[in-house]
């Protein structure tokens, strides 16, 4: 299947869209590349960037998407295990991460945030953690490791960051989502398993958007 990322305007702006999910309203989404994901903005078709495959600006299961203050396009890839950077016009710029357990390594990577202060946050999903990397993309930090505690995660996925920084993140296998102060200290977190109110069933995102769809799925 081929995989593609596509651009989009949005009053007169040129936005990313990835394959699954979004972050807050800036994004057009493909699911499946048949049914699309929009926001209440109405976006009009522009190009679109990336093929099939592990090689630079190549794309395998795409799935988190973030734009940095400088306008540089961040995409997190599952079956690649890295971040990959496109400038603003989709064309590849740099990548950072690998394949392992080690600090700046990724074991089905997901979800993508980016600071007020430019720190990269990515939900390094079968590592259990958040990975934090500074703006150059060098590596940083983390939080987390497996379990069920305050802090602690089962495959972690979806993450934002509030205007007040804190942040948030969806904790599927907890049935919970996290919540986490700016420097990463543990706050609190909501929800448990199940269908009644307040409650989740395998939670993947924690964004701030509307939503609406266009499209079919063929």
């Amino acid at each position: 299947m081929k995989t593609n990322f596509h651009l989009l305007k949005t009053k007169n702006k040129k936005i990313a869209t990835n394959s699954i999910c979004c972050y807050l309203t800036c994004f057009l989404l493909l699911f499946y590349l048949n049914s699309v994901l929009v926001n209440a903005q109405t976006c009009d078709y522009i190009s679109q960037f990336g093929t099939m495959g592990a090689g630079n600006g190549e794309l395998n299961n795409p799935f988190g998407i973030a734009i940095a203050a400088d306008g540089k396009i961040l995409v997190v890839e599952q079956n690649n295990d890295r971040v990959q950077v496109f400038n603003s016009d989709g064309t590849y710029n740099t990548q950072f991460g690998s394949f392992g357990s080690g600090s700046g390594q990724f074991d089905n990577p997901i979800g993508i945030a980016i600071a007020a202060d430019g720190k990269i946050l990515v939900t390094d999903g079968f590592n259990n953690r958040i990975q934090v990397f500074n703006s150059d993309f060098t590596y940083h930090s983390q939080l987390g490791f497996f379990g069920s505690g305050d802090g602690q995660f089962r495959l972690p996925s979806g993450i934002t960051i509030a205007s007040d920084g804190r942040i948030f993140v969806s904790d599927i296998f907890n049935s919970r989502v996290q919540i986490f102060n700016s420097d990463l200290t543990y706050n609190t977190q909501f929800g448990s398993g199940g269908s009644g109110n307040g409650q989740f069933n395998v939670p993947w995102h924690s964004n701030s958007c509307r939503w609406k769809n266009f499209g079919s799925r063929s």
